[in-house]
């Protein structure tokens, strides 16, 4: 059985949804495509949650990948 296909944005706001119970100040999660596969490469952050620390990020960036590794069991990740 294939994989449905899902455009970068899809997951990105996947990602982002799944977030949010556990980080609300979440906005939006960018991932990329490297040598190593796909990767969460960055986090944005709603305006009043700006000061949040660069481990704070990092905690949320693994949690992502976490999820990221998930979600691509069941999706391929589409670039166009």
């Amino acid at each position: 059985m294939s994989k449905s296909e899902r455009m970068v944005a899809e997951i990105e706001e996947m990602l982002a949804v799944r977030l949010r119970p556990r980080h609300p100040d979440v906005d939006r999660v960018g991932i990329e495509c490297g040598p190593r596969g796909w990767t969460s490469r960055e986090v944005s952050l709603v305006k009043s949650a700006k000061t949040a620390t660069r481990v704070k990020k990092e905690e949320i960036l693994a949690e992502a990948n976490f999820i990221l590794a998930e979600l691509q069991k069941h999706f391929e990740i589409v670039d166009r």
